[in-house]
């Protein structure tokens, strides 16, 4: 998807799950639409808290937001240039 408005969220390897219930809110999911991001990566590390607003598929179609939660990608660069 080059050239789509994407956000990226990611704690790497580490803990964070603050962070990560932070970005899981329906609050960030408006703030995203209204700035017209389309996508939003979240690498959430080793965190215990899985964000279950991100990955509602009808969360995400109302903020028509291309969503990706994934635990650790150890060459995230790459991953976001596919």
């Amino acid at each position: 998807m080059h050239g789509t408005a994407t956000a990226i969220v990611t704690v790497g390897s580490t803990q964070f799950d603050g962070l990560i219930r932070a970005v899981d809110r329906p609050e960030f999911l408006h703030f995203l639409k209204r700035f017209k991001i389309k996508r939003l990566q979240v690498q959430r590390g080793k965190g215990s808290y899985r964000p279950w607003n991100l990955v509602d598929s009808n969360h995400s179609l109302e903020h028509q937001l291309e969503v990706e939660v994934v635990d650790y990608l150890p060459d995230l660069p790459s991953h976001l240039r596919k």
